[in-house]
């Protein structure tokens, strides 16, 4: 599978469900549903150290 964020090719890369609600960086409001997409640990570290004002719920 192909992570959604970086583009690289995994050989065990699941489907994982997030949950996203905040603020952007333009103080916009952020509220999702329930997706699945395809994201490698390496992405996932990226988004938690980005520093948004914005909760990301990973679920495998």
């Amino acid at each position: 599978m192909i992570c959604v964020i970086c583009k690289k090719d995994f050989d065990n890369l699941g489907e994982t469900t997030i949950y996203m609600e905040g603020k952007t960086k333009d103080g916009k409001e952020v509220k999702t549903k329930e997706k699945k997409i395809n994201i490698c640990e390496d992405c996932i570290l990226e988004i938690a150290k980005s520093g948004l004002p914005t909760t990301i719920i990973f679920e495998d």
